[in-house]
């Protein structure tokens, strides 16, 4: 009886400790989940917009096309009238929090869609005065204008309609030339627009494009249909959007640690960090991956390269270490091979020995 009794209260113990952990675990669970919660009240959260100017979106076929492709890439497409005519720009709208206000940050990318007449007619003062005429805004100058009003944000240009104005001018001038020698009035094909404005040719506009861009920095793309400017848009607002999560994508402070977008990988056992020492050799001008390859199957660590030149019997000419380093390249009978030379073991014993931080090795 006695030992029943012992047992039965042995059983209520281990319960009564079994329920009280189970408590702790539950009141541990719902303070994590409490705290999770709080946490994301507090975090803001953003959305991008892309600003569209009144004159893009009252622009025949550009503006429908615009807004679906905004509207595709998850971004709210909004109309205003921006500083300069004709230009999109991007913000962040945050939500307001418990601990924030809501606040819009201004993205620092700017689109400028340039109408055909405007277009030409700049070129065309352009080219005006680089023989020593001068009349109306040029191309660079009104690019330096956007830039003076949209100071410290990135600028970018694009042109809708310009092979419309080399076919329409094409056809006026075939036109004419029929109207000449029949002496009759021809009938039109098709209606020709941008016959009353100025005429440039395909030379002067690249001619100013290039100045311009070697003058401001600004790049200034042709887009041939109201599709192509959609897309071109679309294109800027996806970089914007992935902009924020690139942003420290490349800052190193070892270009030899990273390969390509994403670094070497090395654990704590030390696998990747032949990779990394390969990759930090090839920092030397004309040291390609298979030369790396033969110095590391060498001396697979930067220790031990070093530990071979203090070991040479003359530190003066330690740099012959890896003179007659053989680099095999292909396979087979087209297998090659050369030695990594003097200039180049000279150029490595300086990276690895040197103790001024501001020699620079050539």
């Amino acid at each position: 009886m006695i030992c029943q009794l012992r047992s039965l209260y042995l059983s209520l113990s281990f319960h009564r400790i079994s329920l009280s952990l189970l408590q702790d675990q539950t009141e541990k669970f719902e303070g994590s989940f409490r705290r999770m919660a709080a946490n994301k009240a507090k975090k803001q959260t953003s959305v991008l917009e892309a600003c569209v100017d009144t004159q893009i979106i009252n622009t025949p076929g550009v503006g429908a096309s615009v807004i679906q492709m905004c509207e595709s890439v998850g971004v709210r497409c909004t109309t205003r009238d921006q500083l300069i005519a004709g230009t999109v720009t991007w913000q962040l709208s945050f939500n307001a929090t418990e601990v924030a206000a809501a606040r819009i940050e201004e993205m620092d990318d700017v689109l400028a869609i340039i109408p055909v007449d405007q277009f030409v007619a700049m070129v065309n003062s352009q080219a005006q005065q680089s023989v020593g005429e001068t009349f109306g805004q040029t191309l660079t100058e009104y690019v330096r204008s956007l830039q003076h009003i949209y100071s410290g944000k990135r600028l970018s240009a694009t042109v809708n309609g310009l092979e419309k104005y080399f076919s329409d001018q094409k056809l006026e001038a075939k036109r004419k030339h029929r109207e000449e020698v029949t002496g009759q009035k021809a009938k039109a094909v098709r209606k020709v627009q941008h016959v009353d404005g100025p005429s440039v040719s395909r030379f002067q506009v690249e001619e100013a494009i290039v100045v311009t861009q070697l003058e401001t920095g600004c790049c200034c793309r042709l887009a041939d249909a109201a599709q192509e400017v959609a897309e071109l848009v679309k294109c800027y607002t996806k970089a914007v959007m992935e902009k924020p999560n690139k942003k420290d994508r490349f800052d190193s402070a070892f270009s030899f640690l990273e390969e390509g977008g994403a670094g070497v990988k090395a654990d704590k056992t030390g696998a990747g960090l032949l990779k990394v020492w390969k990759l930090q050799l090839q920092q030397l001008h004309n040291l390609g991956p298979d030369m790396a390859a033969a110095i590391a199957a060498e001396f697979p660590s930067p220790l031990a390269l070093k530990q071979a030149y203090s070991n040479y019997p003359n530190p003066a000419d330690a740099w012959k270490v890896t003179e007659n380093i053989v680099v095999r390249r292909g396979a087979g009978a087209l297998e090659t091979g050369r030695r990594v030379g003097q200039q180049l073991s000279r150029r490595i014993h300086t990276l690895m020995t040197s103790t001024d931080s501001n020699q620079i090795v050539k």
